[in-house]
């Protein structure tokens, strides 16, 4: 997977990024009650549930390269950043299971660990917290997941904001650049005193 430009909050999910989403908090629901049911390394009063996923993508990426759903997940076990990549876009491939890639998030890059289930495809997940014990009940977890996204988020959307003023100054400088001297030269050609004598 090649270098991206850094990616921002694009907006609310579309109807196959949350029916994507409604079938990974199923997913992991399911664990809960089956194969994680009781384990040491759960927290019992934590419940499965998905926070702040929105759509992201680089700046300026007229083809979608880098394009997808980002959010956090929550089970009794762990909290992990979840990045899903759009199925179209070249982000989508390229990233084997268990292999770890860098996401430019705004001014954070972050690795992420490839994975793949048969029902929801490939995704990749950012390690947060594990395990849960610090939190005391279903709303602080849920409170410190949110304010992850939102940290995300704003970090970000500052970040964009300052690029597209540096770039909208540049074209302004590199544009008003070239009439300078000629405006320079028109004037000082007018008032220079004239060389050589006078009749």
């Amino acid at each position: 997977m090649q270098p991206h430009a850094p990616m921002a909050p694009m907006g609310p999910l579309d109807a196959e990024q949350a029916a994507w989403l409604d079938a990974l908090v199923a997913r992991h629901a399911e664990t809960a009650r089956t194969r994680m049911a009781g384990l040491p390394v759960c927290h019992p009063d934590l419940s499965v549930a998905a926070v702040g996923f929105a759509r992201w993508g680089a700046a300026g990426d007229a083809a979608h390269a880098f394009s997808g759903l980002l959010g956090v997940l929550l089970t009794p076990w762990f909290m992990n950043l979840v990045w899903r990549p759009d199925p179209a876009t070249a982000s989508a491939s390229g990233w084997p299971v268990g292999v770890s890639r860098e996401l430019a998030l705004g001014p954070q890059r972050l690795g992420f660990l490839g994975a793949h289930e048969p029902d929801l495809g490939g995704f990749a997940s950012c390690s947060l917290i594990s395990p849960l014990f610090q939190f005391a009940d279903q709303a602080a977890a849920l409170a410190t997941a949110q304010a992850v996204v939102d940290t995300l988020s704003q970090d970000a959307q500052e970040a964009r904001s300052a690029q597209e003023a540096a770039v909208a100054a540049a074209r302004i400088a590199a544009a008003a650049e070239p009439r300078l001297p000629a405006r320079r030269s028109f004037l000082l050609g007018r008032t220079a005193p004239a060389s050589g004598p006078r009749p």
